[in-house]
């Protein structure tokens, strides 16, 4: 108890640095549960810190942005901590609607000017952006009642926080994990410091110290009694002294007075110009723009690779194209896609936010006989379409395009490859098909990708065939 209570101490300082949790205290205090308890930073981040200070909490009825949204707008909550992932998939639809309605000049030049608003005026300029600049959109995103966002976990993009922040939600980056708690976050009254990605400075009761790996690669260390209580080792239980350093394998840089994080050691990658490049960044960046689970893999002779997750059947060639040169252009300048490999197989996350980058890599490298170098041809010709009940796919098909509207849907279109899901949106797209069909399929041992798929495992369940 004594880390725990550590940690519950370190909510202090996050008072005495910002301005919107400190003034919130004094009246009404609203946070929106969307990370679950057994996550790190929605125990101790969400759960322990606020629970002690009488905070409401408002958890939505489900995961899916559609139920998020209707919680948001009927509760009014103040505060969201979330990972990137929840973030980005908000930017993202953001994003899709803005090139829908082909306003991408106007919305640039709108986040611009909200920005800009925002570092004359500061939290006055983000209700501003919410309630004027952004006032027809707002609604259809979180509401109006969000007075900060805290992110952590993992790098989240510049991009990302260039959307959330120029639309009036204050949105700022931290840094924790399971063995460390939370031990920082970037102070929100400031929005350079919001876009920049500072992680802010360590609380009090922790210390930070970096150690060069080389190759301009620095590891961030931690020190601090909220660190673990104890480690379990070749069936022992060993004490955490607290006076040794904790090795995060996260490599960090420090400028202006801050800590910036790069990612995992293993996710950095030097380009040509000796900078570093955040592998998990541009990965986000890729979701963002192209709706695609990708993973940014180094060869052993330290060439970059990029593997797809996607179905057999793919046809859009151009996409793949674009988004290379994208790569190689728009994010990278001088560094290059050595291959591009597809594969069928799903990529194993830690959990619904992180991908388990060396199990990734060990999928890579043993199971080479699953990873494809791109083409279209021999994707095209091995499709392979189930014959099932057409009034069932027509109506799975209509669900499909409720959760990803303004996009074409077929049969056999992926939901995330295709379409453009994602692990928060699928919720919505099960649910909807559970109340439709008044079935309950089981997921944990078949991940549904298509109208197809669907329709095939709720005829199993309902016992419809179309023979022919």
């Amino acid at each position: 108890g004594k880390e725990l209570s550590a940690q519950i101490r370190c909510g202090g300082d996050i008072l005495k640095e910002s301005k919107i949790l400190s003034a919130s205290y004094n009246h009404y205090l609203k946070h929106l549960f969307v990370l679950p308890l057994h996550h790190i930073f929605g125990f101790i981040a969400v759960f322990l810190w606020y629970s002690f200070f009488n905070t409401t909490f408002v958890f939505p009825e489900s995961l899916s942005p559609e139920k998020i949204q209707e919680a948001c707008l009927i509760t009014e909550p103040t505060i969201i901590f979330a990972v990137p992932l929840f973030w980005e998939t908000i930017a993202q639809k953001i994003s899709n609607t803005v090139q829908a309605r082909k306003i991408e000049k106007k919305f640039k030049k709108g986040i611009k000017f909200s920005l800009n608003v925002q570092k004359a005026f500061g939290l006055r300029g983000s209700k501003f952006a919410r309630n004027k600049i952004f006032n027809d959109y707002i609604d259809d995103i979180l509401g109006r009642s969000i007075q900060l966002g805290i992110t952590g976990g993992a790098v989240i993009s510049k991009s990302t926080l260039e959307i959330i922040n120029g639309i009036g939600y204050p949105l700022c980056n931290g840094y924790g994990s399971t063995e460390i708690g939370i031990t920082s976050f970037a102070n929100p009254n400031n929005v350079k410091t919001r876009l920049s990605g500072a992680i802010g400075k360590p609380f009090k009761a922790f210390k930070y110290e970096i150690e060069p790996k080389g190759n301009n690669v620095n590891e961030l260390k931690v020190f601090g009694e909220p660190t673990f209580h104890a480690s379990f080792i070749n069936g022992e239980w060993i004490i955490n002294s607290h006076k040794e350093a904790i090795h995060t394998c996260d490599s960090i840089k420090y400028k202006n007075k801050n800590y910036f994080l790069d990612g995992r050691i293993d996710e950095v990658y030097i380009n040509k110009n000796g900078e570093n490049c955040n592998l998990a960044e541009k990965e986000a960046d890729i979701y963002i723009n192209y709706s695609l689970d990708t993973v940014l893999m180094l060869d052993k002779d330290n060439t970059l690779n990029l593997l797809v997750s996607y179905p057999k059947d793919v046809y859009d060639w151009e996409k793949y194209l674009g988004m290379k040169k994208f790569l190689s252009q728009k994010i990278y300048s001088s560094l290059e896609i050595k291959n591009i490999y597809i594969t069928t197989l799903q990529f194993p996350k830690a959990s619904h936010f992180k991908y388990k980058r060396k199990e990734i890599k060990n999928m890579f490298e043993n199971q080479k006989d699953q990873f494809s170098i791109f083409n279209l041809d021999d994707y095209k010709n091995s499709v392979n379409l189930l014959k099932v009940n057409d009034s069932i796919v027509e109506k799975i098909i209509s669900i499909f395009k409720e959760v990803c509207p303004n996009i074409e849907v077929k049969n056999d279109s992926d939901f995330f490859s295709n379409l453009g899901g994602n692990s928060i949106t699928y919720f919505s797209l099960v649910e909807k098909i559970h109340e439709k069909f008044k079935v309950v399929l089981n997921l944990e041992d078949h991940l549904y990708r298509t109208p197809i798929e669907f329709a095939k495992a709720i005829q199993e369940e309902l016992k419809i065939w179309r023979f022919s």
